[in-house]
This record gives C-alpha cells, structure tokens and sequence, in this order.
C-alpha cells in the first residue's frame, strides 16, 4: 500500500504519505492506466454534448487536475514553454480523433506513459539524488514488463507500434537529457511522461494508419 500511495503522491496531486517514488515506481503503470481510463469515461460523458474538440480539451483539463500539471511544469522548465504549447496542441487534436469507444487506447496510453519514467529514470545518469536512488532493478524491471504488456491492451499490431513509439522517445529524451543537461532531475521525469504520452496518444488516435487498418 505504500508503494501506491508513493506513485500516487509522485504521479498525481495527491498528498498521500507513502513510499519513496523509486520504490513505487512498480505502480506507476497502474496509475497511468486508470488516468486513462478515467479520461476515457469523461471523454465519453461530455463530447455527445460538447463535440469531439471540446471534450479532448475537457480530458487534458481532468488530467491536468489529477497531477497538479506536474508533467507540463516538466516540460516547461527542460525543454522550454514553445515546447509545452506544442505537446498541448498535439495532445488535443490527437485526442479529438479518439475511436468511439478509447479505454483501451487511452488505459494504453497512460500506463506505457508512466512506465516510461521509470524507464528514463533508471537508464539515464541522475542529477542530484532522489528517484534513481531508491529505483532498484528489483523494481524496474518488473514495472517495464508490465509496462510492455500494457502496450498491447488495444491489440497485437497496435500494441507493437505503440511500444515502438515509447521506446524510440525514451531513447530519444535520454540522449537530449544526457548530452544537453547531464542527467535526469524530476523535472525530466516528468517531461518523459508527457512526452511519451503525447507520441503515443498520436499513435493510437491514427485510425487512417496502416496499423488500424490491417
């Protein structure tokens, strides 16, 4: 319990008293995935009413509130504030051409996310202490296999290119980390979320992709 209360409080806006955020770095999937499933379940409330782009923006609204914006805070001080406007941009237009039924999509989505900090956080040198201290293999391990079989909630072909994505920008962010800053501090870690969030939530709301098609 205290490791989830741990994701939690580093995940979200929760305050909950709980476990080192390397040590629940195992329920990081978890909680990705019930974010996105929870956004699956808003996005169906609201877009009958309000339309497809008003509800994608009503979606990066509820997440926005769940993690305190920890992720966009991220990415605006790592990369910059152009940046961030346009990870929002691409969130939103990729949301708004969600299929009519998304939980699968979005759980996806948010539990490859989330594994990929613990991913970026364990691969890339730290900067300073905290996270990768307390992030043993004994506990990144097992979170990326379940980040990995999460990958494929929305099917075997979808998942194989969702899981392609996530690992091509967890690749991606660590080299720029690595070389542009020296290491990962929380700031990054939340900035790998979001990132991988956003190339993966274009992957999965591509229905004129070929992956969707065959």
């Amino acid at each position: 319990m205290r490791r989830f209360l741990g994701a939690l409080g580093f995940l979200t806006a929760a305050r909950w008293p709980g476990a080192p955020a390397g040590e629940s770095a195992l329920f990081f999937p978890l909680v990705g995935a019930a974010m996105g499933w929870l956004g699956a379940l808003w996005y169906a409330a609201v877009e009958p009413f309000f339309g497809s782009s008003i509800g994608a923006l009503m979606v990066l609204g509820l997440w926005s509130l769940m993690t305190a914006a920890k992720g966009e805070n991220g990415v605006a001080r790592t990369i910059g504030y152009v940046t961030l406007m346009f990870l929002i941009l691409m969130r939103w237009q990729a949301l708004s051409r969600l299929p009519s039924n998304p939980v699968w999509e979005l759980a996806a989505c948010g539990a490859v996310s989330r594994g990929a900090i613990a991913a970026i956080g364990y691969f890339t040198p730290p900067l300073g202490k905290g996270f990768a201290e307390t992030l043993t293999a004994a506990t990144a391990v097992p979170t990326l296999i379940i980040t990995v079989a999460a990958a494929f909630w929305p099917g075997a072909l979808q998942g194989s290119v969702l899981l392609a994505g996530a690992i091509l920008t967890v690749l991606f962010l660590r080299h720029w980390l690595t070389t542009r800053l020296g290491g990962v501090d929380t700031a990054g870690l939340h900035t790998s979320g979001i990132l991988t969030e956003t190339v993966l939530l274009i992957l999965a709301t591509c229905r004129n992709c070929p992956w969707w098609s065959w």
